[in-house]
This record gives structure tokens, sequence and C-alpha cells, in this order.
């Protein structure tokens, strides 16, 4: 059972994103479960990352710093991501 309310969570800041999704439970697709897998990710988050409750001025996925600290103020790039993306499918032969 997820502990957050996804739509309050993934709303964390409307001046900041502007966008609001309503996710829902897809316990018969696993592997794409949405639902399940932001609620780990947030659990993941809030306790093992920043070790403290989410705030609604914290990003969902924060920009991490060279040695390796989280930074909750400051919202992960698309250029990263970009990277990321383009590594993993390279990797996996895509």
């Amino acid at each position: 059972v997820c502990c957050f309310s996804l739509m309050s969570v993934t709303c964390l800041s409307k001046k900041h994103s502007g966008h609001c999704y309503e996710i829902h439970p897809q316990p018969e697709l696993p592997s794409v479960n949405m639902h399940y897998h932001m609620c780990q990710w947030l659990l993941f988050l809030q306790n093992g990352v920043y070790g403290w409750e989410l705030c609604s001025n914290d990003y969902i996925f924060p920009s991490i710093s060279g040695n390796r600290s989280a930074h909750p103020e400051v919202p992960i790039s698309h250029d990263t991501i970009q990277k990321w993306l383009d590594e993993f499918v390279r990797e996996a032969g895509i």
C-alpha cells in the first residue's frame, strides 16, 4: 500500500512543474505498474536518500552532484536524463 497521495506528491509544486498526473494501480501488469514503482521510489527517496518526509518543494527526481549527493531543491536536468537513456539504449544494443 502506498503511503503517499500520488496526486499530491507528483504535483509537488505547481510553480515548478505545472503538471499533475493521476496514476492508477495496474497489478495485472507488474513490470509497468507505475503506481507501485512510483510509491517504491518515493519511499526510497524519503527514507534512503533525503532522510526526511517529502516536502512540497522537494523534487522527486533531484539533481545529483559528482559526489552522489542528491539536491532536493534542484531538478535533474534534461541533458542528464538524455545521457542516461542514450547509455541504457547503447548497452542494451537497441
